[in-house]
């Protein structure tokens, strides 16, 4: 009889168990190729502000929001949308791949949204994509983030390389990623937080796959209770990035 036990203490080690990431549009103003999220121009769903201020309501305070697109900035409404997450928060994070870097509006948009969060919540992390994918804007990004002198922490993820790629979305697609059990990013066993997409979907997968329910059907500790169970289950049987996206190809548009 398989104990799931051992990916519950995995998890609750985690320093992101307490973390709710939500993806609030897949729109963006770029098509990577490699996109694990397979977010473009032409995708069109969002949350709204009120779904914003519902799901700040709906998680725990304890509870750390990493919000996310697609690319948030090309939003109308998106410095409301931060703002309605990360109020009363102890750690919110931003990230953005820095395209507002072009247009001085858009900076000072930008900027003094970033500012306005500090206000509401305790620590702000903003996540500018300088990866070798986004380098050219990415560096500007972060120039101008740097001379604005912001109390909001600016973190940079780690050098994705092709061999490092997330095999999941467009990298799958495209046969970008590795064809190796090993070159699994291992997501599910890694972390316990629950992700909510544009559509207010909770999903199975922490990086977005396999819509649930929608939050405001369940409860935030139910819904955790519930995933959680369900990864380790799959995860005993072997489940990995491959095996999902093998499942995840047969529910797409043919």
């Amino acid at each position: 009889m398989p104990s799931h036990d051992r990916w519950f203490d995995k998890w609750n080690n985690n320093i992101w168990v307490n973390e709710l990431l939500i993806r609030v549009t897949n729109r963006c103003n770029e098509r990577c190729s490699h996109c694990c999220f397979r977010s473009g121009p032409e995708c069109v769903g969002q949350l709204s502000t009120q779904d914003c201020e519902l799901l700040n309501v709906w998680s725990p305070s304890r509870v750390n929001i990493n919000t996310m697109g697609g690319e948030l900035t090309i939003l109308d409404d998106y410095p409301e949308m931060l703002m309605s997450l990360a109020s009363g928060r102890k750690k919110t994070a931003i990230v953005t791949n820095g395209q507002w870097c072009y247009d001085k509006q858009a900076t000072q948009k930008f900027l003094a949204s970033v500012d306005a969060v500090c206000g509401v919540c305790e620590e702000v992390l903003v996540g500018i994509s300088n990866d070798k994918w986004h380098q050219k804007f990415g560096r500007r990004a972060l120039r101008r983030f740097r001379e604005h002198g912001s109390s909001a922490i600016l973190i940079q993820g780690p050098e994705v390389s092709d061999d490092k790629l997330l095999p999941i979305g467009r990298a799958w697609d495209n046969g970008l990623a590795g064809k190796v059990v090993e070159a699994c990013c291992g997501c599910c066993q890694e972390t316990g937080q629950l992700t909510v997409i544009e559509t207010g979907m909770i999903t199975l997968c922490p990086l977005g796959y396999f819509p649930w329910k929608h939050f405001s059907d369940v409860s935030y500790d139910e819904a955790k209770e519930h995933i959680w169970k369900w990864r380790a289950k799959q995860l005993d049987a072997g489940m990995d990035c491959f095996s999902c996206m093998e499942q995840d190809k047969k529910s797409l548009p043919k």
